[in-house]
């Protein structure tokens, strides 16, 4: 079986797939869960703040007396547009599934899903090509699947070979044999094909055609099949480590220390050269933090007075570290959730639609069941829902693998409703913290009420830009474990807002 990386046309859907019918279902399944979710924001807390607090004094029954209904009425119609959302998705795939895969040469044109594990579970039925363009100094294609594959001999089991602008790799189910390689020889030098790399080759046999300065590809696959690898992929100028289920981003090569020789060649057409994407991510992370100091912390250092904190009280500022961890810590999990799923729903559509649908549901659930815990005097009780959130969210993330295997051998159905079983404790949870916190404090600083809204709005904003710079630069799994150290800070600050 052949597998390329490149674009193949028979696979795409024709022109009768993409009706006006079946793209409003497809934009549905896509955007109405989350326009769910911000309707939901945009409605129920600023009418329900209102009612309750209209002017800096809370009331003690809300202005309009029909406020519970008009809530739940809110409620209702965005889990309606949510459920709708998650049977356009399924009408979607229904629809995509019921196609018959294109036959032609047997390509597979490879999509988000083709990490080290997934493209390795190819071999065992053939070959693995790959095709590649070549850039000067190469860094997307320097055989980032094969030295991090599960092979028995990978330097056994690789040829390459190249022309004058693409480059083209072959990982055999097996080792490559003499005459294989003899037929290779023969075919680079009947089309004018360089050998990048055979089991055997030598540094004469290269370079012969389409002549570099120096032969790239040859000495990144001799030290990358050879015993220096790692040293290899450390002093590249590129980021070439294999992209992995915990950090699946298969087109991220920037590196911080090359980044000044970069700038340098923008003037004489090095432009090509940078990875602007991740740089554009670090530039919208400072605007973020940039307007959330402006916005929220200026005027509350401004106005402190106000609000009834006095010169020299350190206790806002616990109420400030809390708010923000579990602003930050509650979308790091759940954006670390939505992917580590993909694997086990298979695409990140149902994958958004079960992990954020199963996180608001049972978070609401959490929130109305904290009532009971944020009534009581013993502040033990408070530590609780921290704990079960440390402890879910490491035991699944340290099992992950073992629970996606066993789920990966179940129907359809059974992998969605066993993805809701694990991740509504977790979700209940995760809802409780700050309900908990803001009643106490409605007892004994309710000026502050509107900052710890604030606070908890604008680390959610940042969150969401923080968490994908985390995950591409150390993985999902530390981001998981990062969440779990801000509840744990958040922790610690609780018992000191009283």
């Amino acid at each position: 079986m052949n597998f390329s990386l490149n674009r193949n046309p028979s696979t795409e859907a024709p022109a009768s797939d993409r009706s006006p019918a079946t793209m409003i279902w497809l934009w549905l399944s896509i955007l109405g869960a989350p326009t769910a979710w911000v309707a939901q924001l945009l409605l129920s807390e600023p009418f329900a703040a209102y009612a309750c607090y209209p002017h800096q004094v809370p009331l003690s029954k809300p202005i309009f007396a029909g406020l519970t209904a008009i809530l739940a009425t809110i409620s209702i119609a965005c889990l309606a547009l949510a459920l709708l959302s998650g049977f356009a998705a399924w009408i979607s795939w229904w629809r995509f599934e019921s196609k018959p895969s294109p036959e032609g040469e047997g390509w597979v044109t490879t999509a988000w899903t083709q990490e080290v594990e997934q493209r390795m579970e190819q071999l065992p039925r053939g070959n693995q090509n790959k095709e590649e363009s070549l850039f000067s100094p190469p860094h997307p294609g320097l055989l980032p699947e094969g030295e991090g594959a599960n092979t028995v001999q990978p330097n056994q089991q690789i040829i390459m070979i190249r022309g004058w602008q693409t480059s083209t790799l072959i990982i055999k189910n097996g080792v490559v044999s003499a005459d294989e390689i003899k037929r290779l020889k023969q075919f680079c030098n009947e089309r004018s094909f360089d050998l990048v790399y055979y089991p055997g080759i030598s540094e004469p046999e290269v370079n012969r055609f389409n002549v570099q300065q120096q032969p790239y590809l040859y000495e990144a696959a001799v030290a990358l099949l050879g015993n220096q690898s790692q040293a290899f992929i450390d002093a590249y100028k590129f980021n070439i480590e294999p992209a992995t289920d915990d950090r699946p981003y298969l087109f991220h090569f920037f590196k911080w220390r090359t980044l000044p020789e970069i700038v340098s060649l923008l003037a004489t057409g090095g432009s090509f050269l940078l990875e602007s994407g991740y740089l554009l991510l670090i530039t919208a992370l400072v605007q973020a933090m940039l307007a959330s100091l402006l916005l929220i912390a200026l005027p509350l250092w401004l106005w402190k007075s106000r609000l009834g904190i006095e010169p020299g009280s350190g206790s806002h500022l616990q109420m400030l570290v809390y708010f923000f961890c579990l602003g930050l810590a509650f979308l790091f999990i759940e954006i670390a959730f939505i992917q580590k799923f993909i694997l086990i729903l298979h695409h990140p559509l149902y994958a958004i639609t079960v992990v954020l649908s199963t996180f608001l549901l049972s978070a609401g659930a959490g929130s109305y069941f904290s009532t009971n815990l944020s009534s009581g005097p013993e502040k033990s009780a408070f530590m609780l829902p921290m704990a079960a959130i440390g402890l879910l969210s490491i035991g699944y993330s340290l099992g992950f693998e073992a629970i996606a295997e066993s789920l990966l051998k179940t129907g359809n159905l059974s992998r969605y409703l066993f993805s809701i079983v694990l991740i509504a404790p977790l979700g209940f949870f995760m809802g409780m913290p700050f309900p908990m916190a803001l009643a106490k404090i409605s007892q004994t600083a309710p000026a502050l009420i509107p900052w710890a809204w604030g606070i908890n709005g604008c680390a959610s904003v940042i969150s969401a830009i923080l968490a994908t710079l985390i995950a591409m630069q150390f993985g999902f799994t530390v981001l998981i474990f990062l969440a779990v150290v801000l509840y744990g800070v958040a922790a610690w600050c609780f018992p000191r807002l009283f």
